[in-house]
């Protein structure tokens, strides 16, 4: 099966593998290492590009060991930032300010690196044997290629000098191509993370905290079915800061992907294209005695509406 698997990738994407040899996955495991390490001490700004089914998005890079902030090119102005244990959301249209605190962020590549023998049950490491230019930079290929066709596999372009990805496609569940970022530039000047912080407090933004706290797994609800690999990982309770409208958020993984259960309707959607779900991130709603929650992941809507059609508060 794994050997078809590879035959349909060949197939479906022959950019994929061109002037490529695959290596072992012990060259792969190696280049993964790196890439995490880098995530953890590199600091640059960049600019790049999102191609998606729904159109294209510029944004523009903030990052230092570990501290992220990314600003949209959309018309709302949307800021993203990531800090240790928080995430915030700077609305420009309406000034307001939405604080995520002590919520649980997880970044695929580290979880995968930190569970390789996990991840490697449902997915494969391959490495490309020659260089690339992105953004003006050599870099080498790095895919993560999933072994069934209910989740999706992805290929990123590493930088040789810095391990920092320039790169990323999401291939579907048919190895068809679905999702790109690409870097337009980068600049490898130190950011101090500490300046960058204190200027998203920005006094006359309106400010909506959340409160994130962890909860013992075996509050789980029930849940009838997940994909082959995938279990439950965390759960957290979520309160606003007047304690009003408190839910769960509830934690699946195979090692590498994640599936997101909300206990409440959260507001979250996915981007739409001629009325349907075609990127890479999707979101299903469903009711469990009269109570309204979301089901959310990079996975396929079918495989995402299965599991909520299988779940109950």
């Amino acid at each position: 099966m794994k050997f078809k698997r590879l035959v349909k990738l060949f197939l479906l994407v022959p950019f994929l593998f061109s002037n490529t040899a695959l290596a072992d996955e012990q060259s792969a495991a190696s280049l993964l290492k790196k890439v995490v390490a880098g995530l953890n001490n590199n600091s640059y700004k960049a600019t790049a590009v999102y191609i998606r089914p729904s159109g294209m998005e510029a944004i523009d890079i903030e990052y230092s060991k570990g501290f992220e902030r990314i600003t949209s090119s959309n018309d709302s102005e949307l800021q993203v930032i990531h800090t240790n244990g928080d995430e915030i959301k700077i609305y420009s249209a309406n000034r307001s300010k939405q604080k995520h605190k002590g919520k649980i962020r997880f970044q695929p590549l580290k979880f995968f690196q930190a569970h390789q023998s996990r991840g490697l049950k449902s997915y494969q490491l391959f490495i490309s044997k020659g260089y690339h230019q992105v953004a003006g930079r050599q870099s080498v290929r790095l895919s993560i290629i999933s072994n069934t066709n209910d989740r999706y596999s992805y290929i990123y372009w590493v930088d040789l000098e810095s391990q920092i990805i320039l790169r990323h496609d999401v291939l579907d569940e048919n190895g068809e191509l679905i999702e790109r970022m690409v870097f337009t530039s980068l600049s490898l000047n130190e950011i101090k993370s500490d300046e960058s912080t204190h200027k998203i407090d920005i006094a006359e933004l309106k400010t909506l905290k959340y409160n994130y706290a962890k909860k013992s797994i075996s509050q789980a609800p029930v849940i009838g079915w997940l994909p082959p690999e995938f279990s439950l990982h965390s759960i957290e309770s979520i309160a606003k800061a007047n304690n009003k409208g408190s839910y769960e958020r509830i934690i699946y993984t195979d090692g590498f992907a994640f599936i997101e259960i909300f206990t409440a309707e959260v507001g979250h959607e996915a981007r739409m294209t001629r009325g349907q779900q075609l990127d890479a991130f999707h979101v299903y709603k469903g009711v469990s005695k009269t109570h309204t929650f979301t089901v959310e992941g990079q996975m396929p809507y079918g495989v995402l509406k299965k599991v909520g059609s299988n779940f109950q508060l």
